[in-house]
């Protein structure tokens, strides 16, 4: 073969050598989407009562390929593509911006249009996971103490107005915790995954969050004046994890098994 030598082997190759991954500082992050286009059940659900209909949530069983780089950055829904040192999780619930859910029946009474603030602020207070790596539980955790670091924070508004010509404008804290990489769930010692290991995250809601998705509108569309017809186009809220550690990546002329 093209590159080994008479002994079998490649050139300056010594046993005694172990072969060394290149550290890279990495994430690992997947994201459920919920608005009325999602179809895909794989993707996500098509309201937050279909949310509320499931007794938990699957994360980190898509690709980018299949869903795009906004939402997933794995190459396979199966074994981890390299070696990974995880040092840290988060999650953050996104409400949509810019979005207050309108009542859906000709009934009046009282309405409560903070749906998005309840979805991004509350709900994760009563939202639970599991971390599984291989056959082992990682982790058992509350959604509400892993804040992801990220995200806008101390902006909380809903605004009505009964004038004709304005519409409802909702403006939510979309994120849990100070927006800070160091403000997440951090483990000690980093937790060490290998090559092809197999692992995913699920969150298991209580009976009341569920109850109290499968009780709330939404999302609807956003309306857009755009000319002499009104666009409309979804509004999607978002559920992302995401883990951040070091991964370990085979170098050129050191591939091994």
């Amino acid at each position: 073969m093209l590159g080994q030598n008479q002994d079998n082997k490649l050139p300056g190759y010594d046993p005694a050598v172990p072969f060394l991954n290149a550290e890279e500082d990495w994430a690992i992050y997947d994201t459920i989407q919920v608005g009325k286009a999602i179809t895909d059940k794989k993707i996500g659900y098509p309201s937050y009562a279909g949310l509320g209909a499931v007794a938990s949530w699957p994360f980190f069983d898509q690709r980018k390929s299949d869903i795009g780089l906004a939402y997933t950055n794995r190459d396979s829904n199966e074994g981890l593509e390299f070696a990974f040192k995880c040092y840290s999780i988060g999650v953050r619930f996104v409400a949509p911006e810019g979005k207050v859910e309108p009542e859906v029946t000709a009934v009046t009474g009282d309405n409560n249009p903070a749906i998005g603030s309840i979805f991004s602020n509350m709900l994760l207070e009563h939202v639970g996971f599991r971390l599984k790596i291989s056959q082992d539980d990682k982790l058992l955790h509350t959604c509400y103490l892993a804040p992801e670091g990220a995200g806008p924070n101390g902006v909380n508004l809903v605004q009505q107005s009964a004038a004709a010509n304005l519409q409802p404008i909702g403006s939510f804290n979309n994120a849990n915790g100070q927006p800070h990489l160091s403000d997440r769930w951090k483990w000690p010692n980093s937790i060490e995954m290998p090559r092809g290991v197999t692992f995913s995250l699920r969150m298991e809601p209580s009976e009341y969050a569920r109850g109290l998705l499968q009780s709330m509108t939404g999302p609807t569309n956003y309306t857009f004046n755009a000319g002499v017809e009104p666009v409309e186009f979804p509004a999607n809220a978002l559920i992302r994890v995401s883990m951040i550690g070091v991964r370990g990546v085979q170098q050129r002329n050191a591939l091994h098994y």
